[in-house]
C-alpha cells in the first residue's frame, strides 16, 4: 500500500532543514539504515547477515571516495 501525503510549505520547509542537518553527522551506514527502516520497515540491526553486508559495502565505498 502506498500513500502520498502533501505537506504545506511551512512543514517542507522545517522537515528540509531538519534532515539535512542531520546528514553530515550520519555515516553512511547509519544513512542506508535509517532509508532502509524508513521507506521498507526494514532493521538492518535486527539481520547480522545484512549488516555485515551494508557494513562491508559502505565501507568500500567510502575507501573508493
Amino acid at each position: 500500500v502506498l500513500e502520498l501525503e502533501f505537506l504545506s510549505q511551512s512543514e517542507r520547509i522545517a522537515a528540509g532543514i531538519t534532515e539535512a542537518e542531520a546528514v553530515p553527522e550520519k555515516s553512511l551506514l547509519e544513512l542506508v539504515d535509517s532509508f532502509c527502516s524508513s521507506i521498507y520497515q526494514y532493521e538492518l540491526s535486527e539481520h547480522e547477515t545484512a549488516q555485515a553486508l551494508m557494513q562491508s559495502i559502505c565501507k568500500e565505498a567510502e575507501q573508493t571516495e
